[in-house]
């Protein structure tokens, strides 16, 4: 199995992928009355029963929505790689996040707490100083990021919270020849430092495009990347995956409304969505009408991506 579950958590964000025999977690927001570990992890692995094993958790960076659930998770999960920005001491000077500029937040001090009894690097034995941050599998995984000396150094980081953004781990993901970007937070001008820090990472996106991004900060109007879809082959995705509704009134936090260019032709080429409104669409949201997760399925020839109600989603990983 090949398959990638943006889950509906309002404006959170949390997401798993099965890759064959490997079973990997990005981000852990909990919200919109669903929680990532009670209302999937837990009942999908009991129906299995065999054990209650990740092999990878991947924290982008450390604001509420994006780890919200990490202690439920850490009771109930044992986990091979956790990889996320923290302080542990192993890691050399730069590389160590700078507490006094987060947010505050509940679940902040649990997550470098455990980060801080464990050794970065794949291998729990061998501190890598120089590059404390690893994907499980290099051969489908690659991951990008700022260090905090150079997040530092961003004129968005003007907004004391733009800091923790600009932190967030850059993972693209190539499976059966299609890539998607999950960028986390990271603001338009982390992007272009990324960008011109790795010139591998600018050189993939010129040269194999990519397929489907799930929207920075997502989708707000503050962060929409002009400098990544400059770099894009064709300057478009084929489709652009939001985490949120557009904010309204009546959400607690006011967000702002979801960049218009997501949605636009002149930045997507569109796809075709199953169980969706449109046959076929340059944008989709988690947080809809219709309350459904997203579902992209790489089994196929060409991935199917559709909606999927919270009932369906066990069946789609059994």
């Amino acid at each position: 199995m090949k398959k990638l579950a943006i889950f509906n958590v309002g404006g959170a964000l949390s997401m798993y992928l099965e890759h064959d025999d490997q079973r990997i977690i990005i981000d852990l927001g909990s919200g919109n009355g669903f929680s990532p570990v009670d209302d999937f992890l837990m009942p999908l692995f009991r129906r299995r029963g065999d054990g209650l094993y990740i092999d990878q958790l991947l924290l982008s960076h450390l604001d509420k929505d994006h780890i919200s659930d990490f202690p439920k998770f850490c009771e109930k999960f044992h986990v091979n790689l956790i990889t996320t920005p923290s302080d542990n001491q192993s890691m050399e000077e730069r590389f160590k996040i700078k507490r006094d500029m987060l947010s505050d937040n509940e679940y902040v001090d649990q997550v470098l707490l455990v980060m801080g009894e464990r050794i970065p690097g794949k291998d729990s034995n061998y501190p890598e100083p120089n590059d404390p941050l690893k994907v499980y599998d290099e051969s489908y995984m690659s991951l990008f990021y700022l260090n905090s000396e150079e997040c530092c150094y961003l004129d968005s980081i003007s907004k004391k919270s733009n800091y923790a953004n600009n932190l967030s781990l850059v993972l693209l993901l190539r499976i059966n020849n299609y890539s998607i970007l999950l960028p986390g937070d990271i603001m338009d001008d982390g992007m272009e430092k990324l960008l011109e820090k790795y010139p591998e990472f600018q050189n993939r996106m010129r040269d194999e495009g990519l397929d489907f991004l799930v929207a920075p900060h997502h989708g707000l109007n503050t962060s929409f990347p002009f400098s990544l879809f400059r770099a894009i082959k064709g300057n478009k995705t084929k489709l652009n995956i939001i985490s949120e509704k557009k904010g309204e009134k009546e959400d607690s936090d006011h967000r702002s409304d979801i960049h218009f260019g997501y949605s636009n032709s002149y930045y997507s080429e569109g796809y075709k969505i199953i169980n969706g409104l449109k046959s076929r669409a340059n944008s989709i949201l988690t947080s809809n009408r219709l309350g459904t997760h997203i579902i992209i399925d790489f089994d196929k020839v060409v991935p199917i991506v559709k909606r999927c109600p919270s009932e369906e989603l066990l069946r789609e990983f059994s």
